[in-house]
């Protein structure tokens, strides 16, 4: 009986890292005579009724990969370009190895057996193997052939500066950044922590006693807590277990809704929390859709928030009104879903939180097989329907908002600095200045005073300047200044004193032949061949005529 390859086949062939092997013949040939192929029971199967078949079971299949290397073989004959037929041989025989020794620990049989079972020989699969490599080397000669002058020139604007213009530059920073300055040290706080402790159980005590007359919980968290939840109104949701200590769970244990805490003293300070309501344990299942807002520009540039949520909304809108009239949901999903983890929008069985805290209350009401309307989250808008809903009362969770008044360095630095800091930081800078244009060695002031602790190290040498590395306020006063300037700027994340120590131009012609061998001797990456073959069939007009 003749051995035929099952569809298989194809998936085993690429499990190996092969391409199922078809000889590409030659246009200019004269057709083929129609010889047998098989003989089954007595009858004969002409070669032009096996591939008849064979076209119609693999040869959508296989056309992509057909066009893909009579681009790259037409396109290195026209270079010149071979690949030896031992480097080939030598190829096949290393990448036989390890399969065999890999995949299967060495058992030869192993190796023949799972060949056998897919309808393959050793030979066909060596076939593969030496027809994938070939292609893959063509197309690393003829990259390293085609090194045209964007190429070059992309080269060269990285190593010598846009335009042939590299500026050398070295920057001293005094932060406006709690966290990176120097204006508080460890050392100060350590003198002064007893009384700091004292201060923030006053401060602590304080806040409650306001609290208890009627004074609005967000609002105090927002403008006196020292957690990261503060611009929040202290909001931590379900996520405030084991986060500030066993004395300040026992003490939400204690609290019902609505209910504030007395002042908690706990690991790093003081606080004060208020229980806000309660998170059904529960599972789901079910389908959703979020859409997310466009991100912000880095620029700052842009539709602000409101416009790019706006924008969301209505997105989100459109795909709900589809879904009630009717359509699959997966079929909207795939349309409108900025989930990458679940595109059609089947999120199977999942837990509260999957969706943001804002979409919980939702599903613990809403009923089931029907859609919610878009729910607002940090990203954007979702869109949910369940299937099922099931309640698991032991893992209810209280929803907590906190006040805290902290005792640890980082943030009592913070605290300190908050709002003296951009004062503090532009007087330091401009008495750094002074110094630097009366003749100090800018180095050493550097070494001394940078709070930048890449550079400071090397005096606040950048090493091989860029535009953009210190930002645009930046790159506009180095466009004005000469060599030995020194200035003073501000950017977001403090003043910087920018000295412009040289100006280095660098001409194209002389340096383009070294940078394109350099280009040349480069390896060349997976991504690059994919890149080329891809550019490749995208620029080829291709008729399929089956």
């Amino acid at each position: 009986m003749l051995a035929h390859r099952p569809a298989p086949f194809l998936a085993f062939a690429l499990a190996l890292a092969a391409v199922p092997g078809c000889r590409t013949p030659d246009p200019a040939a004269a057709p083929p005579p129609d010889p047998p192929v098989a003989v089954i029971d007595g009858e004969t199967i002409a070669r032009s009724t096996y591939l008849d078949a064979l076209m119609r079971d693999q040869g959508d299949a296989f056309f992509p990969r057909f066009v893909e290397r009579h681009l790259v073989e037409r396109e290195a004959a026209r270079r010149g370009i071979t690949v030896e037929q031992s480097e080939v041989d030598a190829a096949v025989a290393e990448e036989e190895r390890r399969v065999v020794q890999g995949r299967f620990r060495g058992a030869e049989d192993k190796f023949a057996e799972q060949l056998e079972s897919y309808g393959l020989t050793r030979e066909d699969w060596r076939h593969s193997i030496a027809v994938k490599f070939r292609i893959r080397r063509l197309v690393e000669q003829l990259l390293k052939a085609a090194i045209d002058d964007d190429r070059v020139r992309a080269l060269f604007e990285v190593r010598y500066g846009e335009g042939g213009v590299r500026r050398k530059v070295s920057h001293l920073l005094i932060s406006t950044v709690p966290a990176a300055s120097r204006a508080y040290t460890r050392a100060e706080y350590e003198q002064e922590k007893d009384a700091i402790d004292a201060q923030a159980r006053y401060q602590a005590a304080e806040l409650r006693s306001r609290l208890a007359e009627g004074a609005d919980f967000a609002a105090l968290a927002r403008d006196r807590s020292d957690d990261p939840s503060a611009p929040d109104g202290g909001d931590l949701g379900a996520m405030w277990s084991g986060r500030f200590g066993q004395a300040y769970d026992d003490a939400i244990a204690a609290l019902g809704v609505g209910e504030i805490s007395p002042v908690i003293e706990a690991r790093q300070g003081y606080h004060i929390a208020q229980v806000t309501g309660v998170r059904k344990g529960a599972v789901y299942e079910g389908h959703a859709i979020r859409v997310d807002a466009a991100p912000a520009a880095p620029s700052g540039d842009g539709p602000d928030e409101a416009t790019r949520f706006a924008a969301a909304l209505e997105r989100a809108k459109a795909a709900h009104a589809r879904l009630a009239a009717g359509e699959e949901f997966a079929a909207v999903a795939r349309e409108y879903n900025d989930d990458p983890n679940a595109r059609d929008g089947a999120l199977g069985r999942f837990a509260p939180g999957r969706l943001g805290e804002a979409v919980d209350p939702v599903l613990e009401t809403l009923p089931i097989g029907q859609l919610s309307e878009p729910v607002r989250v940090d990203t954007g808008y979702v869109i949910v329907r369940l299937d099922t809903r099931t309640f698991l009362p032991a893992q209810d969770k209280k929803l907590v908002r906190d006040i805290t008044v902290a005792t640890d360095y980082p943030r009592v630095k913070a605290r300190k600095l908050r709002d003296t800091l951009p004062e503090l930081a532009r007087t330091r800078a401009e008495a750094l200045l002074t110094e630097a244009r009366g003749g100090a060695d800018f180095a050493a002031l550097a070494r001394e005073h940078s709070e930048d602790e890449l550079t400071r190290r090397q005096g606040g040498a950048l090493q091989r300047f860029k535009a953009g590395t210190l930002g645009d306020a930046v790159d506009a006063a180095l466009a004005e200044m000469k060599p030995d300037e020194v200035r003073l700027v501000q950017t977001d994340n403090g003043y910087h004193l920018v000295r412009l120590d040289a100006v280095v131009t660098s001409d194209y012609a002389k340096v383009r032949d070294e940078l394109q061998r350099e280009l040349a001797q480069r390896p060349v990456k997976p991504e690059d061949v994919d890149a080329y073959l891809r550019t490749l069939r995208e620029k080829a007009e291709v008729e399929k005529k089956f």
